[in-house]
């Protein structure tokens, strides 16, 4: 099971607010650059309808 009690402690406040303020934006990037790259959405789209 990945989050645990102690994950939970470690994630909860500040710090874990900050963690997501930063890294969301971070994946959503991500996504993004994928999305608007042929090289990587043109597989991925097929993949999804083969």
């Amino acid at each position: 099971m990945p989050h645990t009690r102690q994950f939970a402690e470690e994630v909860s406040g500040a710090a874990g607010d900050e963690a997501a303020l930063y890294g969301a934006p971070a994946m959503a990037w991500t996504g993004l650059d994928l999305a608007a790259d042929p090289q990587w959405r043109t597989p991925c789209v097929a993949s999804r309808h083969g």
